[in-house]
């Protein structure tokens, strides 16, 4: 069975859902290479700047990596690991004028830390593995 809604109750209804704050990912936030931790310098530079920063981003289901973010992937159809803090997910990936799909696995130690695998098309044809530990970035 249908029910009208009156223009009114539509109009509210519409707001309510387009207002609607985005969920934020199991993993969004600012990271750096671990390699830097105890280079302050490093470590700020990595992960200042308004723009997309140097450091890898993740932000609602967006992947930022490469030197200012140069790629891009939205990571899509999330598989839960069992008994890990851990997901695979399907990328669409685009970035240095071409696109791309990978597989990406995350998974959140706990100490915060990042672990990101991924195998990924290089620009000779052949398949080139990212594998990064991330810490994240500090607050402020």
């Amino acid at each position: 069975m249908f029910q009208i809604i009156s223009t009114g109750r539509r109009a509210a209804l519409t707001l309510c859902i387009v207002a609607a704050p985005a969920t934020a990912g199991p993993f969004d936030g600012r990271y750096f290479p671990w390699r830097y931790t105890g280079d302050d310098a490093a470590i700020a530079e990595h992960c200042s700047g308004e723009d997309l920063p140097a450091a890898d981003v993740i932000i609602d289901d967006q992947f930022y990596y490469g030197p200012g973010g140069k790629y891009r992937c939205t990571l899509e159809a999330p598989v839960n690991v069992r008994d890990m803090d851990a997901q695979l997910y399907d990328g669409q990936c685009d970035g240095g004028d071409r696109e791309w799909t990978m597989r990406i696995f995350m998974l959140k130690h706990q100490n915060g830390a990042l672990e990101v695998l991924a195998q990924l098309p290089a620009e000779d044809g052949t398949l080139r593995r990212l594998s990064s530990y991330l810490v994240p970035c500090p607050a402020g």
